[in-house]
């Protein structure tokens, strides 16, 4: 990610890169759709996980 990690504007990476600066401004919507995608299954599993745990241990585990 050159314009987050680099604070490189669009146009420099689509120079640097050969391509319109349009195709830098798709390319970084994809790339940040696909990775809040990712991030909310990681976070529904966890609390999945979370809750799972939590109710075998109260049948396990005597408070």
């Amino acid at each position: 990610m050159l314009s987050k990690l680099q604070g490189m504007k669009y146009q420099e990476i689509a120079d640097l890169l050969g391509v319109s600066t349009k195709t830098v401004e798709n390319q970084i919507g994809i790339a940040f759709k696909k990775l809040r995608a990712k991030l909310m299954i990681d976070k529904n599993e966890s609390i999945s996980l979370f809750l799972m745990i939590k109710v075998c241990s109260k049948r396990i585990l005597p408070e």
